[in-house]
């Protein structure tokens, strides 16, 4: 590790808080838990969070970083490595994908589980409102579906006109 502050891509200069989202950004993007799919990267990705971390708590700390500017204090002394600290890019694998999601679709599984296998007091407390709710909205809703098939229609429905008989219709056709 050369320079703490070219670890975080910052001046000499920066203050706490530019240290702190500095950090933040860089960590995040370095977690090797990001990186699963590209073992070569998830190598690279481990060194550079263990870089980040140890740069983040000497200039975090203003005692440690006032040593550090001074000279009095050489960080990684036990490992000495030299990373280039530009990005690269996050490569599109799709056996990575599929390994995260199906590590989230466990996890929800795992969660399911967990809640079946709760005491029966804790499910009683948690199902009893929500079946009660559900009760009453449905009571509710066929209570409005028999008044409006009991109710009268507000409007009558007119009177069928009557068949015509066979000497009606013979007086029509005649002209009677």
């Amino acid at each position: 590790m050369n320079d703490l502050y070219l670890v975080l891509g910052l001046t000499h200069t920066a203050t706490s808080d530019e240290i702190k989202a500095a950090y933040r950004d860089k960590i995040r993007f370095f977690h090797p838990d990001h990186w699963l799919g590209d073992p070569a990267m998830g190598e690279t990705a481990l060194q550079r969070t263990k870089d980040l971390n140890e740069a983040y708590a000497i200039l975090s700390d203003p005692a440690r970083r006032a040593a550090y500017d001074r000279g009095q204090l050489q960080p990684g002394a036990a490992r000495r490595s030299a990373p280039t600290w530009e990005r690269p890019r996050r490569p599109a694998n799709p056996d990575a994908v599929r390994r995260q999601y199906a590590a989230a679709r466990a996890s929800l599984f795992d969660a399911f589980r967990r809640f079946k296998n709760l005491p029966r007091g804790l499910l009683v407390i948690i199902l009893v409102p929500a079946v009660a709710v559900t009760v009453v909205v449905i009571a509710f809703l066929l209570t409005v579906l028999v008044e409006q098939s009991i109710a009268p229609t507000a409007t009558p429905t007119p009177p069928q006109p009557a068949t015509p008989t066979l000497s009606v219709l013979l007086a029509i056709r005649s002209g009677d």
